[in-house]
């Protein structure tokens, strides 16, 4: 009976610690997998000024709804315009269930997931109509075709190129007329 009743605690705490191992592992697969879904969500939209909204809603999408209680820091973004990268990190503070016997209150994990911006040689023709019709006004706003054309292409020159232009990117112009 001695016997029984000092080894009954340790097997607690063995028990204990190990349902909240697990716990703490599904807590961390849910972490990851929600920061890796913001990095790719963050990487697609890389030059948009919306790019942190859309790291944060990518996150809070992933993440299942076993949290165990756990409270979350982050996401958080930095990118390096140099090297093409963006990183995502946050991380998440469980608490602890039977392992508070043994002093342990919660445990804090972390994620963090790099995403790589990478330009692969890429040639582009613009077809600009130069036609008579390009002068009348678009319907609804007061700029004729042709500047509703030239805007168009500027905003698709900044999409393929970001900030940085690059050698890899090859943009030519067509015109054509009736």
């Amino acid at each position: 009976m001695a016997f029984f009743a000092v080894a009954i605690v340790p097997t607690i705490a063995a028990i204990g610690t190990a349902v909240d191992i697990t716990q703490l592992m599904m807590l961390r697969s849910n972490l990851t997998a929600a920061v890796d879904a913001a990095a790719l969500a963050g990487g697609r939209v890389y030059f948009s000024t919306d790019r942190a909204d859309d790291i944060e809603a990518y996150f809070n999408a992933n993440l299942k709804g076993s949290d165990f209680g756990a409270t979350f820091d982050g996401p958080y973004s930095e990118e390096n315009d140099d090297k093409g990268t963006l990183r995502v990190w946050a991380s998440a503070t469980m608490p602890t269930g039977l392992m508070r016997l043994v002093g342990v209150d919660d445990i804090t994990i972390s994620s963090e997931s790099v995403v790589a911006r990478q330009t692969a040689l890429l040639d582009v023709v613009l077809a600009l109509d130069l036609s008579g019709s390009m002068l009348s006004d678009v319907p609804g706003e007061s700029k004729d075709r042709i500047d509703a054309a030239k805007d168009a292409a500027e905003e698709l020159i900044n999409i393929i190129y970001g900030d940085q232009p690059s050698a890899l990117v090859g943009v030519g112009i067509v015109p054509w007329g009736g």
